[in-house]
């Protein structure tokens, strides 16, 4: 602290903020050590603590650890672990067990005692090879001079320190060449007694062993020298010690000691979980029992009337069901102290109700805001988050950070969710941004006030029901007892009613109120107003809302929220009048028209709401509109009302006082101890009153009136309880339990530790001896029961009556033979009975008694029944070792009969089971004749019948699993059929033969696998997978396979092929399938016929070819057509060309005859014949349209039309004819050339003749010839070119011979048709007329020739 002289100057040196303090010797305390501890102890009024305890895990990478230390091989062996705590160390081995770790820690001077338990190792993650858990509880010690009394009975964890011998800071590691590192771990063991070698292992088999530890470091692996070790010393390591070196591939290297151990704290927390199911709050304790038990026990008991403790059961880290749905689970599962205790408080489900909104709306303007008026409504509270409108328009889902509605206002809703239908909000928007803000009022009537003036006393009555204006309720206007207006209209709630001048009213409706109610409005200066409803009248309002809740099964899970509002006053109904109402569950659409039923009516109970619920109104004519309350049903709560604590540890235990001068306690009264750590309660009394009295003076105590407890385990050495009378001891309870009693007499007696009489017998002279737990000992005579009477002479009886869920689950009788050590016997010694049982029985003549041997059980427990057999009635006979043999001497009977005689027997009569796993190495069962097998089942199912075969009379045979392997010779099933219900059927050899009724596959489980797979696995399988055959010729009157599926009306056939390879695909019944015949015949019935390949693949029809005829025809004819339909359509159209680049052409359709040594086979395109008749009486022939492809683009494709060639005879012929008519107009034909855009020449017409190499014939002609007349005038032929337009130049018309070198040119001749009876043909050349113009010229000229001929025209 700074220093001051205390006139104002203050030291501010480098040490002012520092403190200083003295290191005090054990038993002294204070900044400068001048006071003395005082002993310090747990406070002995205080119950239901834990121990301290501290889990320890620890790890060694040796796998022979446990030899080496029971070999005592110190080399061999391990290090130690050291524990440092309160300036001392303890040491314990390396797997040392529970009672060495405890020692070990009890060796301490500040602990008192100290307990160990090994458990399963909780995590041994980073632990590598063998690994222990020890958990140690521990109680401090009580001494003046305990140096850790300011710990509390809590030490921190730090406190405490756990090293092995020489394992830290002993090695370092770092990389010395990157490039050749292996990353991985890397292991270093000391490997000498010396402990100045070491050996490695590491990634990619590096290795090496006896490597001496250097001064100036080592490297490995050799070769490399990747990576540097630096040992701390060179030697004095201990054998064993080892190193992890963890080497990622970085710079950066990890040593850690192989041989480590983990310290932590137990978690004694208890987490509940589950649902409550209880109606009422009650609390749960639970109790620690057993804390050695791994895992540890515990009881629980409850607060409600007449609980007892529950059975002990295990802890566990997942949740323990206790009762009403109550569950806890536990951070730790050893470690506790018996009798700590945790504390649940369990609440069950309420109901909470409230008169007051509790989800609001507020909103705000902008400066750009126009005045407006907007209502907005909650159209769904059950969505998330809730929606709203706006004006009755679109539902909108609800925003929480302001939520823009335009017009420049933006709404501020108070939450997402929580929302009702029928909550309302109006806005009152001014221009520039003020927002008034109305909700619709939660209650019949709200007031507003407008000014503060006088003070005044309004009342506001009712006065009509629908009298009002369009049928509104009005009121009467009273003020100071005056009435000021009647008849006064309900305006809405968003209008107001103004007539009071200084305060607005707001009613929640304009009609559903009933007359005579009224409220009383009262005002003051400082502008308060109290609304209250007014007593006395005809309707005595009331804002009361009782929720009864009965209780659900199950509870709800989250809280749920509930919307009551009255709707109306008055509803008359045969009951009379009273109020309706409204609600809405979770946010749902509100329930309308519900009758308020009066409190005392529990036939018909308010119970609409559900979920256990009951509304309690306070009358049936109490309510006025608006009147509306928020219920709320909330889930069951559980909480840990108290975790177990850890005991305390303080000075004088918190019952005394410390002298600090002397470090002595000065108890307080009825405390004694050093540490006044015990309850005194020496008593001297001189009258005959008790000296010491424990009462419970309350008649439902359930507790313990006296208890006695140590946290020392039960051990003989000390004394619970000590009684002595004149110094002689007459009672006494040993730590262990045992009981000494001087004198013992009682009626009745129960001895749960068994009794032990040393001298003076036992004498019971009535109701027999009942012993309780532990039996009864005899230590010699024996035990002789003799009875005269018809009655049981021995009765052993146990009865359980704590309903353990398991029963009874000891020994009720136990027999048993010790024999002290001999080389004359041995466990199979035969040499006494166990038991024997006779019937000793008197015979009619003589008298004699006659003893027959009845069953008898030798020392090795060999059990023989010389008479009468064995009789299991229930459960059967179960006998787990030296088997059962059931031997008949007679020649005829049944060695062995197993059966039931129950009717309804669903059990097994027969159950063979083996522990061991499944193995071809036993057999289940070994039937044998003589001395040969006939039928075995071995250990792992395999079943052989090794003579007389199989048979299945009826019934078939099943195999689930696995299928059945027959080797050789088939398997032949006479009736009943063979069935496999899963893992098929293997045939190694001799195939499957059915003889007779066929065979069947059915599988009813399976959704996706094959019912029937045949598969040929050999690489050079060249036979027939699958072979259908049967005995008659070929035939259609049979079918080799028919696949039938349901088709709604059951089974029918969609796939079948006949005895002549027919098959039919599709469904028949249906009309819609394809034939394919043998014969060639391919037929679609009820479908088109589509024939598609995949991407790039090509469909080839080809007819045959025949070497000595003709080749095979292809035949393509479209279908005709009915009454007024037209014929089908063939369409043969190629490919379309690239759809991205445009550069590609379309495919072409060529249609080409066949070639041929003589004449080229021909081509004929034509349509079907004449249809039946035309839609205008007359009959048309099938046009053939023969086009090229189009293109957006590119070119249009080509027709070409072409005759075939020939190498030495005529040339194919091309024929475009139109179609004949013998009654109609004969059919045109059309050839023209493309049109073309803008920018290009119309497409050219050119007719061609071919062309001869032969000089001795001539090129071919081109014959343009119109069609004769048989009865009337020959066709016309027009050569013309197209009009042009109006600025255009019409075509022009070239009629030219072709030109010649050598030779005379061809001839052009125009000539006309001769007439035997009427006028010749006339040759009109005509030029064209002009309108603007020249008119056209007519030239006719001779050719030039430039050696000889002359010009000529004619």
């Amino acid at each position: 602290m700074p220093a001051t002289d205390g006139v104002g100057y203050v030291y501010a040196g480098w040490d002012a903020p520092v403190g200083s303090a003295c290191l005090c010797q054990r038993g002294f305390l204070g900044v400068d050590c001048s006071l003395r501890a005082c002993p310090s102890s747990d406070d002995p009024l205080s119950s239901g603590q834990q121990l301290k305890a501290i889990r320890i895990t620890t790890g060694h990478p040796l796998r022979s650890t446990a030899a080496a230390i029971q070999a005592g091989d110190a080399a061999s062996a391990p290090p130690a672990y050291h524990i440092h705590f309160a300036g001392e160390v303890v040491s314990f081995p390396v797997l040392a067990t529970a009672q060495q770790v405890g020692d070990a820690f009890a060796a301490l001077s500040s602990v008192r005692t100290a307990i160990a338990s090994e458990e399963p190792t909780y995590d041994l993650t980073d632990f590598a090879g063998d690994g222990k858990t020890w958990t140690v509880r521990m109680a401090f010690a009580s001494r003046s001079d305990d140096p850790w009394a300011p710990h509390s009975g809590s030490p921190s964890l730090h406190l405490f320190q756990c090293d092995t011998t020489g394992a830290h800071n002993g090695l370092r590691a770092k990389v010395l060449v990157q490039s050749a590192l292996v990353a991985g771990t890397y292991s270093v063991t000391i490997d000498n007694a010396a402990g100045s070698t070491f050996a490695f292992s590491g990634p990619g088999g590096a290795s090496g062993a006896g490597i001496a530890i250097s001064a100036a470091g080592n490297s490995i692996p050799p070769g490399t020298g990747a990576l540097g070790l630096t040992f701390a010393v060179l030697s004095g390591y201990a054998q064993g010690e080892s190193w992890e070196v963890f080497a990622p591939g970085t710079p950066a290297v990890t040593v850690r000691p192989a041989t480590r151990c983990d310290l932590q704290d137990v978690d004694f927390s208890v987490n509940v979980s589950g649902a409550y199911t209880g109606a009422t709050p009650t609390e749960f304790t639970v109790t620690a029992v057993d804390d050695e038990a791994v895992p540890n026990t515990f009881q629980w008991t409850s607060s409600e009337p007449g609980s007892t403790a529950s059975a002990q059961l295990s802890m566990s880290l997942t949740p323990v069901p206790l009762t009403q749905g109550v569950e806890v689970k536990f951070a730790s599962l050893v470690g506790h102290t018996a009798g700590a205790s945790w504390r649940i408080r369990a609440v069950s489900s309420v109901v909470g109700v409230t008169s007051t909104p509790d989800r609001t709306l507020d909103a705000f303007g902008s400066p750009t805001t126009l005045a407006a008026t907007y209502v907005i409504s909650i159209a769904d509270g059950t969505a998330s988050p809730n929606t709203f409108q706006v004006d009755g328009g679109a539902a909108t889902g609800i925003l929480a950070n302001g939520q823009s509605i335009g017009n420049g206002v933006t709404l501020a809703w108070s939450d997402t969710e929580g929302f009702f239908p029928g909550q309302e909000w109006t806005l009152k928007v001014a221009a520039g941004g003020a927002v008034k803000v109305l909700p619709r009022p939660f209650g019949p009537l709200e007031v507003e006030r407008a000014a503060v003036n006088d003070p005044f006393e309004y009342v506001v009555e009712i006065d009509g029901e629908g009298t009002g204006t369009a049928g509104v309720d009005t009121f009467k206007l009273t003020r100071d007892q005056v009435v000021v207006a009647t008849g006064i209209d309900l305006q809405p709630y968003a209008t107001g009613n103004q007539e009071l001048g200084q305060v607005t009213l707001r009613f929640f409706a304009t009609r559903g109120y009933a007359v005579g109610q009224r409220w009383v409005i009262v005002t003051d200066v400082f502008g308060n107003i109290d609304v209250s409803p007014s007593l006395g009248t005809a309707y005595q309002l009331s804002d009361a809302l009782e929720p009864v809740f009965s209780g659900l099964s199950p509870p709800v899970s989250s809280t749920i929220r509930f919307f009551v509002r009255i709707s109306r006053a008055k509803a008359t109904g045969v009951a009379g009048t009273f109020a309706q109402f409204e609600f809405s569950v979770a946010g749902a659409a509100l329930v309308s028209g519900v009758d308020v039923h009066a409190p005392t009516d529990t036939t018909n109970l308010n119970t609409e709401l559900g979920f256990g619920i009951r509304l309690k109104f306070a009358g049936r004519a109490s309510y006025a509109p608006g009147q509306a309350w928020v219920l709320e049903l909330s889930p069951p709560q559980l909480e840990v009302a108290s975790q177990a604590s850890v005991r305390e540890h303080v000075m004088c235990s918190r019952r005394g006082l410390c002298d600090f001068d002397e470090g002595r306690c000065t108890c307080y009264s009825g405390f004694t101890g050093v540490a006044c750590s015990q309850p005194s309660a020496a008593t001297e009394v001189t009258n005959n009153e008790p000296a010491l009295l424990a009462a419970a003076t309350s008649s439902t105590y359930t507790g313990n009136v006296l208890q006695l407890q140590t946290t020392k385990r039960a051990a003989p050495d000390f004394y619970f309880l000590k009684a002595l009378a004149a110094g002689a001891t007459v009672f006494a309870v040993r730590g262990d339990g045992q009981a000494q009693i001087d004198k013992f007499q009682t009626g009745t007696a129960t001895v749960t530790g068994g009794l032990t009489i040393t001298q003076g017998g036992l004498q019971v002279d009535a109701t027999g001896i009942s012993v309780a737990s532990g039996g009864l000992h005899v230590a010699n005579g024996g035990i002789a029961s003799t009875r005269t009477t018809n009655n049981v002479n021995l009765n052993v009886e146990s009865v359980v009556t704590d309903n353990a869920e398991d029963g009874y689950t000891s020994t009720l009788v136990r027999l048993a033979v010790t024999q002290g050590p001999s080389d004359l016997f041995t466990l199979n010694n035969k040499n006494h009975y166990v038991m024997q049982v006779f019937d000793n029985t008197v015979q009619s003549t003589g008298g004699a008694y006659v003893n027959t041997l009845l069953f008898s059980m030798l020392g090795n427990g060999y059990t023989m029944f010389h008479k009468g057999g064995v009789h299991v009635s229930e459960s059967g006979l179960t006998v787990e070792a030296g088997g059962l043999s059931a031997t008949l001497r007679d020649d005829t009977g049944v060695a062995a009969e197993i059966a039931s005689s129950s009717i309804l027997f669903t059990g097994d009569v027969l159950s063979l089971a083996a522990a061991r796993a499944s193995s071809p190495l036993f057999q289940l069962i070994d039937a044998s004749s003589g001395s040969s097998s006939k039928f075995s089942v071995r250990g792992d199912g395999y079943t052989e019948v090794h003579s007389g075969g199989l048979r299945v009379h009826a019934g078939g045979a099943t195999i689930d699993a696995v299928g059945l392997n027959i080797v050789a010779g088939g398997a032949t099933v006479q009736a009943g059929g063979l069935m496999v219900q899963a893992g098929g059927t293997t045939i190694v050899n001799g195939g499957l033969n059915v003889n007779d009724e066929g065979a069947r596959i059915t599988d009813v489980n399976s959704q996706t696998e094959s019912v029937l797979q045949v598969e040929a696995r050999h690489p050079t399988y060249g036979g027939e997978q699958l072979l259908l055959s049967v005995g008659k010729a070929a035939s259609s009157g049979f079918k080799f396979v028919a696949a039938k599926a349901n088709a709604g009306g059951g089974p029918e056939t969609w796939f079948s092929m006949d005895g002549r390879a027919n098959m039919m695909l599709g469904h028949v019944a249906g009309g819609v399938y394809t034939d394919l015949r043998y014969d060639g015949l391919l037929a679609v019935a009820g479908a088109d016929l589509d024939i598609t390949t995949n991407t790039g693949h090509h469909i080839s029809v080809k007819a045959g070819d025949d070497t000595l005829g003709s080749g095979g025809s292809i035949s393509m004819t479209a279908g005709s057509g009915q009454t007024t339909h037209k014929g089908g359509d063939i369409v043969l159209q190629a490919g379309e060309g690239s759809q991205t680049s445009g550069v590609a052409p379309g495919g072409s359709v060529l249609v080409t005859a066949g070639a041929s040594r003589q004449a080229g086979g021909h081509m004929v395109l034509s349509t079907a014949g004449e249809s039946q008749s035309g839609s205008d009486g007359v009959d048309h022939g099938g046009l053939v349209s023969i086009s090229g492809g189009s293109t957006a683009a590119g070119d249009g494709g080509f027709v070409s039309i072409a005759g075939g060639s020939s190498n030495s005879g005529v040339g194919g012929s091309v024929v475009i004819l139109g179609g004949a008519s013998t009654l109609g107009e004969a059919g045109h034909v059309s050839i023209g050339s493309g049109d073309s855009g803008a920018g290009f020449d119309g497409g050219d017409l050119i007719l061609e003749a071919g062309s001869t190499t032969d000089t001795r014939y001539s090129g071919g002609h081109v014959s343009l010839l119109s069609g004769e007349g048989t009865v009337s005038s020959s066709g016309h032929m027009v050569i013309a070119t197209a009009d042009a337009s109006s600025v255009g130049t019409s075509g022009w018309i070239t009629i030219s011979s072709g030109t010649t070198t050598s030779g005379k040119s061809g001839d052009i001749s125009v000539t006309t048709g001769a007439s035997n009876n009427a006028n010749a043909g006339s040759i009109t050349v005509k030029a064209g007329q002009a309108q603007g113009g020249a008119a056209g010229f007519v030239v006719v000229m001779g050719g030039k020739a430039p050696t000889r001929g002359r010009r000529r025209v004619r």
